[in-house]
């Protein structure tokens, strides 16, 4: 077939000498048939040392996000079958107890040519899984601080264009957003909560964009947390918006909503918890709404510029994502710092107990590039 690949060897008593035994995904992968010949050698090259890496997940049978989910449920078994194995450029391989391909989608240091390199999960420590080519419809919950702090303008506009012409498709022509829209120019600085204004609103383009009736749900915290609610068909009234239900013409009005909302800055104080429990409850009547085999992953986004100082009964944000949300297969959470104060620990911890990551937005441009993907793409990172 010309194919080739690279795997460990190890030595077994229980086999014929002058015999090797391949592992059948392994000569499927490499496209081994019965009666092909096969030459077996040393490999004379010195492995790469893996820093990172991200599988991708193909599901043999049912969606996506069922084999993802799969996959969570058996992070073990998963791990101790990849774990010592030597990958390279463009591998994959059946992992039949899963019934699912696995797939190297990127590493650090990229593998090139002829290169390999040897997963160490010793070494790797945390790791990321996401869909294979294929798009997974989620729900979103983005948890956004509008605390006093808010205000500060020292968020830089750069690199934004692409994004203030998608923002125009739900409604440029409305004074309000068009207004909203004037005041980011190339170069000047805006205040952190008009840039989470624009974030939200562009989160929001791409999931209507999508076409998959995700749900998103949008709540601002300072002091107390309060989701923003919408009008739906028949005259009720939601803590979320639902494409397609909705009784807004398209989602022009809702623009109006969100801008309004966040730029009620009134307490200096972030109460990162009761934002995560209003989430968490939301997620709960998602649950009741939809059949058992018919509910969709969520994905939930907390941003900040600072760092928790208040809590209920609850606890502390980091001690509520391990309590509520650390064991759950269908909840990843995603954390986003802006600005100089942003206590950076205590948002990586929310994300890597929630299966997420932590992101620091440097500017205008990264925010808005960071909310894009995130509206497209659920990757789950996991700690070995």
């Amino acid at each position: 077939s010309g194919a080739g690949g690279v795997a460990l060897a190890h030595l077994d008593k229980d086999v014929s000498p002058g015999t090797a035994v391949m592992e059948p995904a392994l000569s499927e992968a490499c496209g081994i048939d019965e009666g092909f010949e096969v030459n077996i050698g040393k490999f004379e090259g010195t492995p790469q040392k893996i820093t990172k890496i991200v599988f991708g997940v193909e599901p043999l049978e049912g969606g996506a996000e069922e084999a993802i989910r799969r996959v969570l449920d058996a992070k073990d078994e998963f791990q101790n079958w990849l774990d010592g194995r030597v990958i390279f450029k463009d591998w994959v391989l059946k992992f039949p107890k899963l019934n699912v391909n696995v797939y190297v989608v990127s590493t650090e240091p990229p593998l090139t040519g002829r290169q390999v390199g040897i997963i160490n999960f010793a070494e790797i420590k945390s790791y990321e899984v996401k869909p294979w080519r294929a798009a997974v419809p989620f729900n979103a919950i983005l948890l956004i601080d509008v605390s006093r702090s808010m205000l500060t303008e020292d968020m830089k506009v750069t690199n934004i264009a692409p994004a203030i012409e998608a923002i125009k498709t739900i409604g440029g022509e409305i004074p309000e957003i068009k207004e909203f829209l004037e005041q980011f120019r190339e170069g000047k600085n805006v205040k952190r909560v008009a840039g989470a204004v624009f974030a939200a609103l562009l989160y929001l383009v791409e999931k209507v964009g999508r076409g998959y009736g995700e749900r998103v749900a949008i709540i601002t915290y300072s002091e107390t947390a309060e989701p923003i609610t919408f009008l739906m068909t028949g005259g009720v009234k939601l803590p979320y918006f639902h494409p397609g239900k909705s009784k807004m013409a398209g989602v022009s009005q809702l623009g109006r909503l969100i801008i309004d909302r966040l730029n009620r800055v009134s307490s200096s104080h972030t109460n990162m918890s009761e934002a995560l429990m209003e989430a968490l409850k939301l997620i709960e009547t998602w649950e009741k709404e939809e059949p058992e085999g018919k509910r969709l992953p969520n994905m939930i986004v907390l941003l900040s510029d600072g760092f928790p100082d208040i809590w209920g009964d609850e606890g502390p944000p980091v001690q509520v994502v391990h309590d509520h949300f650390s064991k759950r297969s269908d909840v990843v959470i995603y954390t986003v710092g802006i600005g100089g104060e942003v206590q950076e620990r205590i948002m990586e911890a929310i994300a890597t107990k929630g299966h997420g990551i932590y992101y620091k937005a440097e500017d205008l441009g990264d925010l808005l590039n960071w909310y894009q993907k995130l509206a497209r793409d659920l990757v789950i990172r996991l700690e070995a």
